[in-house]
């Protein structure tokens, strides 16, 4: 939510799941984002790169 960003709430959440996926031998992670939104910023902020994108269309 909007009023919750920019607090650290979400950088906090992702470095502890990706320190909890190292501790327990994972390969790699997959996450998704929607482009341009604040949890693409914030993977960008982080050093990671985008690995592609998927159109999704409701019928």
């Amino acid at each position: 939510m909007p009023e919750h960003r920019g607090h650290g709430h979400g950088r906090a959440l992702w470095r502890a799941a990706m320190a909890w996926g190292a501790a327990h031998g994972a390969d790699y992670q997959l996450l998704q984002t929607e482009i341009g939104g604040a949890s693409d910023r914030l993977c960008q902020a982080e050093g990671l790169r985008s690995l592609g994108f998927v159109s999704v269309t409701k019928l």
